[in-house]
């Protein structure tokens, strides 16, 4: 929940189950070669991409240059793009140099071809 991510307890209770077992030398505590061990198993690897799979309202893609797209995923949320094409409109609705560029539509992807130019950044 500190994370905004809900899992049932169950669930958390089974993966503090998983790292208790991958406590090879039974100290009590998760060192980083434990921690990294067991988040390699297949099993907790697998839940992990499912359950990050499902998020709805998350839209992500791949970097744009072919340095940063190597690995690399981006994402927003649905409600942050309306937040921020909202406010942008409201803001910035009577600047003459942006006129060309709005009102932006919070449902479709104007925002980011607005920005593209760099005006409404600046």
């Amino acid at each position: 929940r500190e994370a905004s991510f809900s899992m049932p307890g169950y669930r958390v209770r089974d993966i503090v189950e998983i790292f208790i077992a991958g406590d090879t030398n039974k100290d009590g505590k998760i060192s980083f070669e434990e921690f990294v061990s067991e988040l390699k198993s297949k099993e907790l690897s697998e839940t992990f991409k499912k359950t990050i799979a499902r998020r709805e309202g998350i839209q992500s893609f791949g970097g744009l240059s072919g340095i940063s797209s190597e690995g690399t995923q981006h994402s927003y949320s649905d409600e942050e793009k309306v937040a921020f094409v909202n406010w942008i409109n409201k803001s910035l609705a009577k600047d003459e140099d942006c006129k060309h560029l709005l009102p932006m539509n919070p449902d479709g992807d104007s925002l980011f071809k607005s920005v593209k130019d760099g005006i409404l950044l600046w």
